[in-house]
């Protein structure tokens, strides 16, 4: 029994260091928007914010502490640290944003729950289930209904009861706005792929240059990759391709001249660039940037080596952890 005690020990201590990405996922469908929703305990950007709590919702620290505007709801993210305090076996940061402000004003609410609750089922949450019974119910929540502006998802105690909005939708709709909502998108939690030790070390402690780092090893090796990693590390992109795209766009919605001339003087610089071999990607643009200045930042190096091998995070989670410069 001891040392089944230990291992469970060792097991929570492993789970508690693990460091977590968050990758964007395209935009949801009726169904996928369903499961956004606060019962499945979803990591997402934009949208309405699925309140774990469906009481007490914070009436008061939603507005901007400098300008006094409302602010908007941005993110939240499922952080469950459910291993080390029963208390916070659903635990969710919601992030709000001051999109008047600059730079912009952030702010940021924890709620938290233990496993055993009124809110929700013991068991983990069944997905179509969920979906049926929101479709079934108009996709309306009334627990939260009751305390939220329908259009933008944050209390308020001032709303309209006939329209159900806030304040700030109401003010929206009156100059021909819509609601101040960011587009709606999943994220997708992952362990994050980790630089090696003494790779790290190497650049934080004698600053020595990547390249460096074969000079003297031989014969150079040619990387290869699959079609999964060449995907993620931008090498079957046709960027040129990808520059005339946006060209058609502009002409298509009547884009003034001038804004096509720079597009077009864009495209030349990206055929030039692969037509010299180059890899086109924006982390290796700016480090040969670097490189040709005769600059290295061994920090930013650090940062770009993380970003390339869990490409295209967009968030990096770590309880406890440090910023990466």
């Amino acid at each position: 029994e001891e040392e089944e005690e230990e291992e469970e020990e060792e097991d929570e201590d492993d789970e508690a260091d693990v460091e977590m990405v968050n990758y964007l996922e395209d935009m949801p469908t009726e169904h996928e928007r369903r499961l956004l929703t606060r019962r499945m305990f979803p990591s997402k950007v934009g949208g309405k914010p699925a309140w774990l709590i469906p009481v007490n919702l914070p009436l008061e620290g939603l507005t901007c502490s400098s300008c006094g505007r409302p602010l908007r709801f941005l993110l939240q993210i499922y952080a469950s640290r459910g291993w080390e305090r029963n208390t916070a076996f659903h635990r969710v940061l919601h992030v709000f944003v001051c999109t008047s402000c600059q730079p912009n004003k952030v702010r940021i609410f924890r709620a938290q729950l233990a496993r055993q609750t009124d809110f929700y089922s013991h068991e983990p949450p069944d997905a179509d289930r969920i979906a049926q019974s929101l479709e079934a119910a108009g996709d309306k929540d009334e627990e939260l209904d009751r305390l939220c502006c329908r259009s933008c998802g944050l209390p308020d105690p001032s709303r309209d009861w006939q329209t159900g909005r806030c304040a700030e939708c109401r003010r929206l709709e009156r100059i021909c706005e819509h609601p101040a909502v960011f587009q709606e998108r999943e994220l997708t939690t992952s362990a994050a792929v980790l630089l090696e030790e003494d790779e790290e070390d190497a650049d934080d402690e004698t600053g020595t240059k990547p390249e460096d780092k074969s000079k003297g090893k031989g014969e150079e090796i040619e990387e290869v990759f699959t079609t999964g990693a060449a995907n993620a590390l931008g090498k079957d992109r046709d960027f040129v391709a990808e520059a005339e795209g946006v060209m058609a766009a502009a002409r298509a919605k009547g884009a003034s001249e001038e804004v096509i001339q720079k597009l077009a003087a864009y495209r030349e610089r990206v055929r030039e660039g692969v037509e010299a071999g180059e890899d086109m990607t924006e982390l290796n643009a700016f480090d040969q940037f670097s490189k040709e200045r005769g600059e290295y930042d061994a920090a930013f190096s650090k940062f770009n080596r993380y970003a390339t091998a869990n490409m295209p995070h967009v968030i990096r989670y770590k309880y406890g952890g440090e910023p990466l410069w």
